[in-house]
């Protein structure tokens, strides 16, 4: 029971979302920065892409919160074994809203998914994989989950699942929420 490796990313800072692709073989981590660099937050913030095949994993590459469209929010998901869906935060100050994007870790080009109405609303993504990749992001604007297909580096048509809010707050976190909504398909 002792610690196995550290790895130290210089130039990031935030790290807290982690994500293993199907195969094992890459972990993806975002970033969001330091909200006490004020304006130099993007400067530490964005996704690093690591190599997890050996006993340590080793940095492929870092693509920067400007890729994204923003710092990187504390969740993302594997969508296929290439493609990764995340957030990235908006700001207040000057008015900038939250934004979703598929990126492609080959290459680390980026692509909008959707955009929230506003800053610090969007949470946790998660994403099935196989030949239908679904992923869903908690959307608290929107009292609901956006759902959307990942193909081709892209996100398809985004629909929102409701959430009944009455009794408790808009959605944040889903946790284990795919668990229980995967299913097997012949591709």
């Amino acid at each position: 029971d002792a610690i196995a490796w550290q790895l130290d990313v210089p130039g990031v800072a935030g790290c807290g979302g982690l994500a293993l692709s199907p195969s094992g073989e890459t972990l993806a981590m975002s970033c969001a920065g330091s909200f006490a660099d004020g304006a130099g937050q993007d400067a530490r913030a964005g996704v690093v892409v690591l190599d997890a095949r050996g006993d340590v994993p080793v940095v492929l590459r870092r693509i920067d919160a400007a890729a994204l469209g923003g710092p990187a929010g504390p969740s993302i998901a594997f969508a296929s074994e290439t493609e990764l869906v995340g957030t990235a935060y908006g700001s207040e100050s000057p008015k900038h809203p939250d934004v979703a994007f598929v990126l492609d870790v080959g290459s680390g080009v980026a692509t909008r998914a959707f955009s929230a109405a506003r800053a610090f609303v969007l949470g946790d993504v998660r994403c099935t994989t196989g030949c239908t990749a679904r992923c869903f992001v908690a959307d608290a604007d929107r009292s609901g989950l956006a759902r959307f297909a990942v193909t081709a580096g892209a996100a398809g048509p985004i629909d929102v699942v409701p959430v009944d809010v009455t009794r408790g707050l808009p959605p944040r976190y889903l946790g284990g929420f795919l668990r229980a909504t995967r299913r097997a398909c012949a591709c």
